[in-house]
């Protein structure tokens, strides 16, 4: 006789190939996504990305417009006898990141940037192989039974092995940023002397600790030395410094995606000159007397994203001077009969400034 099957579990048979989705009719939330794709000859074209994307997570939906998406800026380049593909990610806040992928074939690389991709935007996305299938509806047709039979042993199959992920290298990226510094400078005068300072700056970053960079800045600082000299009263003696820098950094550590510490080492080359108003009681008149700079020292940046491109940094360091010079009163033989101020061989300094950089 036929098997009778009950409305009961009918109707649990046509809930179950539903499933949650059929039952609800509610839409997943949608994830707006902006796609710019770049590919070698025999690459798979923006489409092609674009729909592994989406086969990945039914959430993305793939926009015209940049505003308020995840924007996914994808370029291939050959790489010997294979395929080198970078992933750059721009989350809706601005905030960049980058991934490299080197494989045989530009297909592998369009799926594995796809999958990094898709589970960025949207981190319940999967392999389209492990998505979820929705089962099929229970039939409610009634067949005759089959006649009893021996139990057959199923044959074991074996696991089929994980596909060969495409190396995924650290990223790398090549950035500039540049700003203007504010702060002060010892040793040049007594006291910090006030120091404005412009600089340009290119690195890349090669590895989350190694970061390469090179730093080249232009200074000027000027202050004043009040001096108590016999029959003369008090001197004010202006105090001009003007120095160009070139800093060497390699290390960047990154507790978070907008903060990083870096330490340098640097070397600058300059002026520094004092001068000296007319005086009675000063026969000749002093003028100017411009003198060499040159100085070493190690120098720390803590740099913070505000916004965007948007950068403070605050920096601190020490140098030791090559010359101890001195700023003095000279009578008509040449030989310094008051010293005003003695440079120091040691000095340090400490500036705040604000810049910006690439994302």
């Amino acid at each position: 006789m036929g098997r009778r099957v009950g409305l009961g579990s009918a109707l649990l048979g046509v809930a179950i190939g539903l499933g949650p989705q059929g039952v609800s009719g509610q839409e997943p939330a949608r994830v707006p996504v902006f796609v710019d794709y770049s590919g070698h000859s025999g690459c798979p074209d923006q489409s092609a990305f674009i729909e592994q994307l989406q086969l990945r997570s039914r959430k993305i939906e793939v926009t015209g417009t940049e505003a308020g998406s995840w924007r996914f800026v994808v370029f291939i380049e050959p790489e010997g006898s294979g395929s080198r593909g970078t992933l750059r990610i721009i989350d809706p806040a601005s905030r960049a990141s980058e991934r490299v992928v080197s494989a045989a074939t530009c297909g592998e690389i369009v799926s594995a940037l796809a999958l990094v991709a898709a589970l960025t935007a949207d981190p319940e996305a999967a392999e389209p192989e492990q998505q979820s299938t929705q089962p099929a509806a229970v039939s409610q047709t009634t067949q005759p039974a089959p006649p009893m039979q021996a139990e057959q042993p199923v044959p074991a199959v074996a696991a089929a092995a994980p596909p060969e992920r495409p190396e995924v290298r650290p990223p790398r990226r090549h950035w500039w940023s540049a700003g203007y510094e504010l702060g002060g400078t010892s040793a040049v005068a007594p006291g910090l002397t006030l120091t404005q300072r412009l600089f340009l700056e290119a690195g890349l970053d090669r590895a989350e600790w190694l970061s390469p960079a090179g730093r080249l800045s232009v200074a000027t600082g000027s202050g004043t030395i009040r001096t108590p000299v016999t029959n003369a009263g008090v001197i004010e003696t202006e105090v001009t410094w003007e120095t160009g820098r070139l800093e060497g950094l390699l290390l960047a550590l990154q507790p978070s995606d907008s903060f990083r510490l870096r330490p340098g080492v640097y070397f600058e080359a300059g002026s520094y000159r004092g001068e000296l108003p007319q005086s009675p009681a000063i026969t000749p008149r002093p003028g100017a007397a411009a003198q060499l700079w040159l100085a070493a020292g190690v120098a720390g940046h803590a740099s913070l994203r505000v916004v965007g491109p948007l950068v403070v940094e605050l920096s601190a360091g020490g140098f030791v001077s090559f010359f101890d010079n001195e700023y003095g009163i000279a009578g008509p033989d040449g030989v310094v009969v008051t010293v005003i101020h003695d440079v120091d061989l040691f000095g340090g300094f400490i500036s705040t400034a604000i810049g910006l950089t690439t994302p």
